[in-house]
């Protein structure tokens, strides 16, 4: 290449350039703060016997973690219950037939982008919520370790609670929130929202991976991990064109 063909282009960068920065020095810096629109329970439980079972299992299967964060207001308050529940009913000899039930909780949110205008550029996107352990008043349970991971979805139902019967299959699969989640910035995400325009963007609230649906050590009846999680909202930076 010649020297004034390198000379010709590197003008027209430079004049590419400065309709970029004209461009970005036209926008206004504003700030949203985005809450859910929709957030909810997602709810699975699953039931099988082990061992020898001579006869069908006639146990019943409720979940003691949904009966409390109903009776404690939960719903109502629209906290989100995160977690899940094991407990083993064993058999008794000479028929060693054991009941084993299941229960996993998933909560989910929904963010609608329409007060950020079409074209902006997303500089910075913090997320944020309130997490407590709730103290269930079944006596009976165990509390042990429980982990939150957070993650986004789409195409989830609108409901405040619903509930499949069957196991870890039917839980809610979600994609990581980039670029660094352990320190609440989720940017990559949300700017992919902005720009892409779906608008069905869930956040999916699980306990960690691969730790429901998993059999205990029968040291106690039932063993469980629980959270709430309330005040969820995401807080956007955002460079908008000028109107």
């Amino acid at each position: 290449m010649k020297l004034g063909q390198i000379a010709v282009l590197s003008a027209l960068g430079a004049l590419a350039g400065c309709d970029i920065l004209d461009n970005l020095a036209d926008r206004e810096r504003q700030t949203f703060v985005l809450r859910p629109t929709v957030q909810g329970v997602h709810h699975v439980a699953a039931s099988y016997t082990t061992g020898v079972c001579p006869f069908l299992q006639r146990t019943g299967t409720g979940s003691a973690l949904m009966h409390d964060w109903r009776d404690t207001g939960g719903r109502d308050r629209g906290d989100v219950r995160v977690g899940f529940e094991s407990t083993l009913i064993p058999g008794q000899d000479p028929i060693p037939c054991n009941t084993w039930i299941h229960h996993a909780y998933q909560g989910k949110a929904f963010f609608d982008l329409a007060a950020i205008p079409e074209g902006s550029i997303v500089e910075t996107a913090q997320l944020s919520l309130m997490g407590r352990r709730p103290a269930i008043a079944d006596r009976t349970t165990e509390a042990i370790p429980c982990f939150l991971d957070i993650g986004e979805a789409s195409g989830l139902t609108t409901s405040d609670y619903d509930f499949v019967s069957g196991g870890a299959d039917d839980l809610i699969s979600y994609g990581p929130l980039r670029p660094n989640l352990s320190s609440g910035d989720i940017s990559r995400t949300v700017a992919k929202w902005v720009r892409e325009r779906e608008g069905d963007n869930w956040l999916v609230l699980s306990s960690g991976p691969g730790e429901a649906f998993v059999e205990h050590d029968g040291r106690q009846a039932t063993v469980h991990c629980a959270r709430d999680i309330s005040d969820i909202s995401i807080t956007v930076v955002a460079l908008v064109p000028p109107t």
